[in-house]
Formats: C-alpha cells, sequence, structure tokens
C-alpha cells in the first residue's frame, strides 16, 4: 500500500502559477509503491496589448447607403504595429470568423465593429483587441451652381481678373452638407485636380488662396472632399462651375456638358468658361 503524501498541490489543474515556479513531480506506481520525482519550470508569456484600431472607406456610389467593400487584411500592420510572429484573424461581435478577410462587407450600414484576435504563432498565446470599420458618406453636390463673374479691372485689356473669390458657391454646391464634414479645393488644371484627389492627403496643385485668385478667363475645377481618412475608394462626380473671369460686356452663357469620372471620396466640379 503506498504512503500517502502531505503537501501535494490540491488542485494541479486549475493551480495559480507565478512565472519562474518550480514544480516538483512525484509519480508513483501504484501496485508497487515505486516513484520516480522530477520537476518543470513555469514560464508565463506575457500577453501584449494592441491598440483599437479604426479604419475608414466611402460608399460606393450615391445614393449612400452605408455599405462598401473591406479589405481587412490591410489593416493587419496597423493592428500588431508590424510586430512579426503573429496572425491575425477578424470575428464579427457574434463570434464568427470573417473568411475571405480581404473583401467583407459590413453587415451594419455606417459603423461596424469588429473583434480581432492575435495570435503569437511561436506561444499560441492571444491577445484580442477590436477594429472599427466606417463607411464615409460621398459627398452630393448641387451641380447646377450659378456662375461666378468679374471685370479685368486692372490692367485694361490683359484679360485678367483680380481678387475673384471662387468659394461664393460653395453653400450652393455643399447641398446641406454640414460644412465641418467637407472641404474644398480649387484648380486651374484639370490632370493636377485628378491627381490630388487621388492622392487625397495634401492636395498640393490647389489654389493656395481661392477667396482671392488673380486669373484669365478659362476653366476651374473643383474637388468637394469628404473626412474619410482611406482616399481612393471614393466616387468623382461631375457637375458644372463657371466663373467667368470676362469684362463686363462679357455674356455669361452656362455651359450644359456633364460628365462623371471614377477616381479616389471626391466630388468634382468642371467649370467651363467662355472667352471674352
Amino acid at each position: 500500500m503506498p504512503r500517502q503524501l502531505g503537501g501535494a498541490i490540491a488542485t494541479p489543474a486549475s493551480h495559480p502559477a507565478t512565472n519562474g515556479d518550480i514544480i516538483w513531480v512525484r509519480v508513483t506506481n501504484t501496485a508497487t509503491g515505486c516513484y520516480k520525482i522530477g520537476s518543470f519550470k513555469v514560464v508565463i508569456n506575457p500577453s501584449l496589448s494592441f491598440p483599437h484600431v479604426e479604419y475608414s472607406l466611402c460608399d460606393e456610389a450615391l445614393p449612400n447607403d452605408g455599405y462598401t467593400v473591406f479589405d481587412l487584411t490591410t489593416q493587419i500592420g496597423n493592428l500588431t504595429g508590424n510586430l512579426p510572429g503573429h496572425s491575425v484573424a477578424f470575428y464579427t461581435l457574434g463570434g464568427t470568423l470573417i473568411d475571405p478577410a480581404n473583401a467583407y462587407t459590413n453587415q451594419s450600414p455606417g459603423v461596424e465593429t469588429l473583434n480581432v484576435v492575435i495570435t503569437n504563432t511561436a506561444t499560441t498565446c492571444e491577445s484580442r483587441t477590436t477594429l472599427t470599420i466606417r463607411v464615409e458618406p460621398l459627398p452630393n453636390p448641387r451641380r447646377d451652381p450659378e456662375d461666378i463673374e468679374a471685370c479685368d479691372n486692372g490692367t485694361p485689356g490683359d484679360g485678367i481678373a483680380e481678387g475673384v473669390d471662387l468659394t461664393v458657391r460653395e453653400t450652393y454646391i455643399r447641398n446641406n452638407t454640414n460644412p465641418a464634414s467637407v472641404k474644398f479645393y480649387y484648380y486651374t488644371d484639370e490632370n493636377q485636380a485628378i491627381a490630388d484627389g487621388i492622392q487625397g492627403t495634401t492636395y498640393p496643385n490647389a489654389i493656395a488662396d481661392p477667396t482671392d485668385y488673380d486669373g484669365p478667363s478659362g476653366t476651374i475645377y473643383v474637388l468637394m472632399t469628404t473626412n474619410a481618412n482611406r482616399p481612393g475608394e471614393e466616387m468623382l462626380r461631375a457637375g458644372t462651375l463657371r466663373a467667368d473671369r470676362a469684362p463686363a460686356s462679357g455674356a455669361c452663357q452656362p455651359d450644359p456638358r456633364l460628365y462623371c469620372l471614377r477616381r479616389g471620396c471626391h466630388a468634382y466640379l468642371h467649370a467651363e468658361q467662355p472667352q471674352p
């Protein structure tokens, strides 16, 4: 009959160990009473803390419905801080694995929060965080603003209008959109307007002060942008804006041409101006 040992851990399946503890183990043959003693060291890998991340894209088309397709894998670096040796899995709040994660359509319109499990591939330890995905509405500008007219009041006959405020139609163009949620950028070159719309962060080619613009009769291009933090997924829509900087005798006739392009969440307004 093997003798009973005192001091044994009463609940080895749920022992509150700490990192570095030495656990001694006695294995006994219940028939003969022979035993062997060994030990092991408790190693507790620290749990890492990963930040909550927000990921915004623009709605796919007007009218805004609050849905679009997200490539969640583009946020892995933001979630892990590019820490190597970790895998990432995305889940709905109901616990459903999102697979594939590179083509997920949000299930709740506008804003949805997802659970994220980040696993250390060497230790299999898991950390958890959340990812909020957000569908930003496309700007929906009015496309028939009144012309802007200015006279050549500087050097006679040079065709240059001075001090033109190109922003005077913004309230109308904005179409009741909250002014805090949109910005306007103005251009004299269409390719630069399109390039800035695709780049979507600094708008380096925009007219520096559109409230005090000097220029000849020509074409003005307007980008109306939302505050989405993910440029390049926006709808570029076109309307007409005429800024006729001609002599007072010049007649202002609206240009009816409209056209649409797809580019990066910008509304694109084209302005054709007649020559004096």
